[in-house]
């Protein structure tokens, strides 16, 4: 189906799962190259995930010059979680990366 965005959030826990990230932004930019991709991590399990997308990229000559994260802090941010009872208010640094987006 055509899509506008497509957004990958919280799912870059390991190796195997950033490797399937990175074939479906590379899918995704190959379909509908007129829609960006926002990734976002704030765990840096997979440190070279930017790294790896970039070379695919190129491969299919897309976007390769576009990857990098950018670096945000949310102060007083308020989340909750599977295993957490009540919302819980910290400080974030978020990391994002847009593919494709147009300035």
């Amino acid at each position: 189906l055509p899509f506008d965005v497509m957004i990958v959030a919280d799912v870059l826990y390991n190796q195997k799962l950033a490797n399937h990230v990175v074939d479906r932004v590379c899918e995704a930019r190959r379909m509908y190259p007129q829609a960006p991709v926002l990734l976002s991590d704030s765990q840096r399990f997979v440190p070279h995930v930017d790294r790896d997308l970039s070379v695919a990229l190129e491969k299919q000559n897309k976007d390769p010059k576009s990857v990098q994260w950018q670096s945000r802090w949310l102060p007083q941010f308020t989340g909750s979680g599977v295993a957490i009872d009540e919302d819980q208010t910290y400080e974030v640094k978020a990391r994002l990366m847009w593919v494709g987006k147009k300035d």
